[in-house]
């Protein structure tokens, strides 16, 4: 099948106001539009396209507050509910209500001016960008509006919800498709091209990068072998840092990194390294915690307690507990949507389970390449203090507790990859989900449920403006709750 069209919802931020779609029931039929022309050349819709969805990944309070804490990278020393897994259903409302209005409408408007053009390469690079969005509010949710999305323009306000697992397989279409649009007729001006300067060789490799996250994803619940195999055997994945997909934020505002924001520019320090993070960093002398972490007024990194009930009474407050490390905490920290190591660390994970060639040999050189990355993203950041950070993989590799070894291989590569996944909260939950590794204790006080979100609930507006196909996903979820399994979980 080919699911190239994705139509998708928009769910106005407004609460009275829904912008969303009806589902055709035909997966091939996305992007059409009955109406008129399209006057936006389709480049220009990429640039906001890209920092929306950067802008409202990293707010603080979605990959922060409902991601780094429940995987317990971060804790908060006040304002900490959402930490105790009670989040706030505005936050939940704004992630589904943003990626929909924004980017993913964005990304149909690119690409039905890229058909108009017949601009295969913009044609490409939009739906690849649609099908990562998509792939956070899938992975987010479970069931999503998908096939039907993005029609409130064309009168369809209601649309029904796929099941995730329909959902997978139609993203990893769409993936290889819109590989196939790079290769054709058109252009990208750099210029327009906030992630690749108009690399569209670097596209290529960000969507075949991305095919492999979603195929391990789904790699217990079907065969992804054969094509996970293509891939790697193709060549055209993230080779190093320099691949990465990451949206290099600015110094100044508007256009600074939105952690910067929620942080230092406006003054709410409450987020902290977690005591978990540093327990199991201490336990493997990781150079990278000190990068991580900022001492504390002892000059000692400690962490915070996951989800304690008024830490500031119960021994966490901002003085003895260390902030986020200082490279985290620039106006211009890049917004990763997926880097080098990642890849690594998942190519290692199909090696070692036999998905990919190669066995143990493959599986450690992966890994080796993966914590490398890794330790290369931090290599020359200036700290405030002069100090020029400079770590060293290669030393930490040959750590015990580190060094590949084909009895615990399985286990070091989840680890690593977990510690490597550090600020990329979404992401990091996703994977940590999947994995189960480290085994985390949930938070000391939880509130309403007593282990650690399996997802997010669905938006308060969707129980209301769309009423009857939320009661059909919700029956096929088994339930609207944090504690429901999406489909790659069970």
């Amino acid at each position: 099948m080919n699911f190239l069209n994705i139509k998708k919802y928009m769910a106005g931020a407004a609460l009275t106001t829904m912008l969303v779609t009806a589902c055709t029931g035909d997966f091939e039929e996305i992007n059409e539009n009955p109406n008129g022309p399209v006057v936006i050349p389709s480049h220009l819709h990429l640039p906001a396209m890209i920092e929306q969805t950067g802008d409202i990944l990293y707010d603080m309070f979605n990959s922060g507050d409902m991601g780094e804490t429940w995987i317990q990278h971060w804790a908060k020393v006040q304002y900490n509910d959402e930490e105790r897994y009670n989040p706030r259903v505005t936050s939940i409302n704004n992630w589904w209500d943003q990626l929909y209005a924004r980017p993913l409408m964005d990304s149909k408007k690119m690409y039905l001016a890229a058909v108009d053009e017949q601009n295969n390469v913009t044609k490409g690079v939009a739906l690849i960008w649609q099908t990562y969005v998509f792939s956070l509010l899938t992975d987010t949710f479970g069931d999503i509006p998908y096939s039907g999305a993005l029609q409130a323009e064309e009168g369809k306000t209601l649309p029904v919800y796929d099941k995730q697992e329909d959902i997978y397989p139609a993203m990893v279409d769409s993936l290889e498709a819109a590989v196939g649009y790079l290769a054709g007729a058109g252009t990208l001006p750099a210029a327009q091209d906030i992630l690749y300067g108009g690399d569209v060789t670097k596209w290529t490799k960000f969507a075949n990068s991305l095919r492999v996250r979603l195929l391990m994803r789904m790699s217990n619940k079907v065969d992804v072998d054969a094509e996970m195999q293509a891939i790697v055997n193709s060549g055209a994945i993230f080779t190093s840092n320099a691949d990465n997909s990451q949206l290099n934020y600015r110094a100044t505002n508007p256009n600074a990194n939105p952690v910067w924001n929620n942080v230092i520019f406006t003054t709410r320090l409450e987020w902290r390294i977690n005591e978990t993070l540093v327990t199991l960093m201490d336990g493997l002398n990781d150079p990278r915690l000190p990068v991580y972490a900022q001492p504390n007024d002892d000059d000692e990194i400690r962490g915070a307690a996951p989800g304690v009930n008024n830490p500031t009474v119960n021994g966490y407050d901002y003085a003895n507990t260390s902030m986020i490390g200082e490279y985290f905490l620039q106006p211009n920290t890049p917004g990763v949507f997926m880097d080098y190591a990642e890849l690594n660390f998942l190519l290692a994970e199909a090696a070692k389970l036999g998905i990919i060639g190669g066995g143990d040999a493959a599986a450690a050189a992966y890994y080796n390449a993966g914590i490398t990355a890794s330790f290369d993203t931090f290599k020359g950041f200036k700290n405030e203090d002069g100090s020029i950070v400079n770590l060293v993989a290669a030393d930490y590799l040959a750590i015990p507790g580190v060094a590949y070894d084909a009895a615990g291989g399985l286990n070091k590569i989840y680890t690593q990859k977990y510690i490597a996944l550090y600020f990329q909260g979404i992401e990091a939950f996703s994977e940590w989900r999947r994995t189960k590794v480290p085994a985390l204790t949930p938070a000391r006080d939880p509130i309403g449920i007593t282990q650690i979100p399996s997802r997010f609930i669905y938006p308060s507006n969707e129980q209301t403006l769309n009423a009857t196909n939320y009661q059909v996903a919700v029956g096929n979820m088994g339930g609207d709750l944090l504690t429901s399994k999406v489909w790659w979980m069970q």
